[in-house]
């Protein structure tokens, strides 16, 4: 199994997750001396706040949770994953005998080219989900385990569905197979609000508090500076306090939506998000309407 983390941010709910993961695998251990399967946990750093604060968040990290594998990768990783150069740098050539080779730097260049905070949001999600089932494969893992509460759940649902984008739903909140790489993805924390697994943290002993490095939500200046993503993530924070039925009500009625089959081959999907492109697309192309609208407000040179 992979359990991902992404960007220089460690919330609590990837803690709480971590914690009956490991008591699980213990009591397998000590009850028939083998496990049925491990933890691979993958940290990856978008290049954003200070490097020596997450890495060392990651070391006390490990220390708590010795029972699982970790590893740790560059965000900009993503850019160099095939097909990504002539999609996002069509500009860039490689060749067989020169390799797209990419740096934090060309991931900041090319968000900041994005003329939109939901652009460089939305880009920034897929290319972290590129890169976790890209590590995902590599490492032979069987699923992918998401940590996104009920709440986080929620805001992505009417982000998406929001931005024109509701039919991308089924593959980033359903548990079960996903077009991504052929690897299932699974939330086990979709049951819980983020304030009980807030509460949680400070209740276990010893605590998880020390365990947690988030980005406080900074009240929006302007929305014209503000992704949509931000705007849900704020207007959920105070419905989950005042009406939580709403909150889990959302994500259950998302979760019954299946997932779009088709056939095997790569026409069949868009090369950047993986959804089915027949309905979502225009004719002959090989990139959903919402990658193509993530992709169009980019900066002449971008």
């Amino acid at each position: 199994m992979s359990r991902p983390r992404s960007s220089n941010v460690w919330r609590a709910s990837e803690s709480v997750m971590l914690k009956p993961a490991m008591n699980h695998l213990r009591t397998q251990g000590e009850k028939s001396g083998r496990t049925g399967y491990r933890l691979h946990v993958l940290y990856v750093q978008d290049g954003k706040g200070e490097p020596s604060v997450a890495s060392n968040l990651v070391e006390m990290v490990k220390h708590r949770y010795p029972e699982h594998t970790y590893s740790t990768r560059p965000l900009s990783d993503a850019l160099a994953l095939p097909g990504m150069q002539e999609l996002l740098a069509p500009n860039q050539t490689t060749t067989q005998d020169t390799p797209a080779t990419t740096t934090p730097s060309d991931l900041s260049t090319l968000l900041t080219n994005l003329t939109s905070a939901t652009s460089r949001t939305d880009l920034h999600h897929l290319l972290l989900r590129k890169l976790l089932v890209h590590s995902a494969l590599t490492h032979t893992c069987s699923a992918i385990l998401w940590a996104s509460s009920t709440t986080r759940l929620a805001e992505r649902t009417l982000a998406e569905t929001a931005k024109g984008l509701a039919f991308t739903l089924p593959t980033q909140t359903r548990d079960g197979e996903t077009p991504l790489g052929g690897v299932p993805s699974y939330y086990p924390m979709r049951d819980l609000l983020r304030k009980e697994v807030l509460s949680y943290t400070s209740l276990v002993s010893p605590d998880l508090e020390g365990l947690i490095l988030e980005e406080k939500p900074r009240p929006a200046v302007s929305t014209r500076d503000t992704s949509i993503d931000e705007l849900m993530k704020q207007y959920f924070s105070s419905v989950e306090r005042e009406y939580p039925s709403i909150v889990a009500n959302v994500v259950r009625t998302t979760g019954k939506l299946l997932v779009e089959r088709v056939e095997e081959g790569v026409e069949g999907r868009c090369e950047l998000c993986d959804v089915v492109l027949t309905g979502h697309a225009p004719e002959r192309s090989r990139l959903c309407f919402g990658c193509i609208r993530i992709l169009q407000g980019r900066e002449a040179g971008g």
